[in-house]
């Protein structure tokens, strides 16, 4: 079992803005308090990210080929990484 990489919530996004190109494009709470983010490049790269409540921000995982898909189904590619304006826009 591989160990979970941990570090100050900072310096993990500013590696994955620099070192990859990520920026959010996607947040949710948890049941148990932490914030779950999810970071996209636009070259299809992504990070799924957790921040306990006054703990830690460690990487739950990352990958390749990642496609943002419309609520009806539909594929906007892995170019598109923009967020609606407000939750009731479509995407």
């Amino acid at each position: 079992m591989a160990q979970m990489v941990c570090g100050e919530r900072v310096a993990i996004v500013g590696a994955l803005k620099a070192g990859h190109q990520e920026q959010k494009t996607a947040a949710g709470l948890a049941g148990n308090g932490g914030l779950v983010e999810l970071f996209t490049g636009d070259a299809g790269s992504w990070t799924l990210l957790l921040t306990l409540p006054g703990g830690p921000t460690c990487l739950l995982g990352a990958g390749q080929d990642w496609e943002r898909w419309k609520p009806d189904g539909g594929n906007h590619g892995p170019q598109d990484t923009s967020m609606p304006a407000t939750p009731g826009d479509s995407y």
